[in-house]
């Protein structure tokens, strides 16, 4: 399926806007971009087709918890398989969702950016066998893994940040984001 197919076919949207379609293209042919784009100027779509049109499972890192659920419940509306796992759920619910991810059942995980400092989840991507090229090499998220326990040869397939700016944030934001 073409990009432009599934753009029509699961998002509903006759043509793509403005430099949508070429980042779709670079992402999915496995570039790298990072995309501004104001609210509701298509963003979303930028890393959505690309983890549908590729094989295996996508990460999506957002830091609001009403966001990801946002997000996922379009998808779901959407026919698409994404979930979530947040602070919102009860641990059962969150082994279930993690459960279906792993197993392939889910398209899209969306999590907070601080579930990597979780270590039970970040062993659990690693016992996996998640793949990633090099997206945890340096910074903020090598300090979180190593903090956890875990090696650099953790692998995570396609992780993809869904950012807010900082001056966005609520006034009490988690330990994490504040980070």
């Amino acid at each position: 399926m073409t990009p432009q197919q599934l753009l029509s076919s699961t998002f509903g949207h006759p043509a793509f806007r403005g430099p949508q379609e070429d980042i779709v293209r670079h992402v999915t042919h496995g570039g790298d971009a990072l995309v501004l784009m104001p609210t509701g100027g298509g963003k979303s779509l930028c890393y959505q087709l690309p983890a549908l049109l590729r094989e295996g499972t996508a990460i999506v890192i957002s830091p609001l918890i009403a966001l990801m659920q946002d997000q996922v419940e379009s998808l779901q509306a959407a026919g698409v398989a994404a979930t979530f796992i947040n602070s919102t759920l009860s641990r059962e619910e969150q082994n279930r969702r993690y459960r279906d991810f792993i197993e392939g059942r889910a398209a899209l995980l969306y999590v907070a950016p601080e579930r990597f400092a979780n270590a039970r989840f970040v062993a659990g991507l690693r016992a996996a066998g998640e793949t990633y090229d090099g997206w945890f090499d340096a910074g903020f998220w090598e300090e979180e893994v190593a903090r956890c326990g875990a090696t650099r040869n953790l692998k995570i397939d396609r992780p993809i940040d869904d950012a807010v700016p900082p001056d966005r944030f609520p006034q009490d934001p988690r330990p994490g984001p504040s980070r």
